[in-house]
């Protein structure tokens, strides 16, 4: 056997092996690179690079896809990339330059994200959610008042679940919960549910939330100054306030349905 008969068995060979251990998009890339005059040109070490990156993006872009689906945001349009700065929004550029690399998601820390009916604070919300699932991190996207109200009814009707599903969301690396406290909680069972899940997050996880309440009220939004003191100093203190200023209700002008 000569040497390019060689060659060609190796090829087969290698191909079909990175074909059973499931790296197809590693096989495609092998057979295109050397099929290519260009990457003849290459070093040994810059070829097998090329080769594994194009497994490695394909897998992430793979993965990613699946946690946008798993978090309820695969059908949005909120990119950190088309963040308005008009002059009229009086966004904090050198915070947003420094959430947008979601490196507080790293250090788990949370994010309330502050402002009037259709300023934009979903859209920020899941801009976040989508660069999230984007770096990997597991997401989940609710609205605060059914997803309390979900957890709530699942507590009555069988606890075996209800603690399952608590554990989850008490790991789940990012939680988001829009239109946070835009009803009062007065029930004890559900407070106690909030701080269950608030608490074991702190510092373990984060979590975002929407509200159209400053702070400072939200206390005021539970039944006893001390639960709500409790769940908000948890939210609060291990993280950032984004504020959004807006005169204008947003969702009448850009990404309906998105803020």
């Amino acid at each position: 056997m000569n040497s390019r008969d060689n060659y060609q068995v190796m090829k087969i060979r290698l191909q079909g092996m990175l074909l059973e251990l499931k790296l197809q998009v590693m096989a495609q890339a092998l057979d295109d690179q050397l099929s290519d005059p260009m990457y003849q040109e290459l070093g040994k070490m810059e070829f097998i690079y090329r080769l594994v990156e194009e497994e490695y993006v394909s897998r992430n872009n793979t993965r990613s896809a699946q946690l946008l689906k798993r978090a309820g945001l695969w059908k949005t349009q909120a990119d950190l990339s088309k963040i308005d700065y008009s002059v009229e929004r009086r966004l904090n550029r050198d915070l947003l330059s420094q959430l947008v690399t979601c490196d507080f998601i790293l250090d788990k820390k949370n994010l309330s994200i502050l402002g009037a009916a259709g300023s934009g604070k979903s859209f920020f919300a899941k801009a976040f959610g989508v660069e999230a699932c984007h770096n990997l991190h597991r997401t989940k996207y609710f609205n605060a008042n059914r997803f309390l109200n979900d957890l709530y009814d699942l507590s009555i009707q069988d606890q075996k679940r209800y603690k399952r599903k608590l554990g989850y969301y008490q790991r789940l690396p990012v939680l988001i919960l829009d239109d946070w406290l835009m009803f009062a909680i007065d029930n004890p069972v559900k407070e106690s549910i909030l701080l269950d899940l608030i608490d074991a997050r702190y510092g373990q996880a984060t979590t975002i939330v929407c509200s159209q309440v400053d702070p400072d009220d939200w206390c005021g939004k539970f039944s006893g100054y001390t639960v709500g003191n409790a769940i908000t100093s948890r939210l609060v203190s291990n993280g950032f306030s984004l504020v959004i200023q807006c005169d204008d209700d947003l969702r009448q002008t850009k990404y309906p349905g998105e803020l």
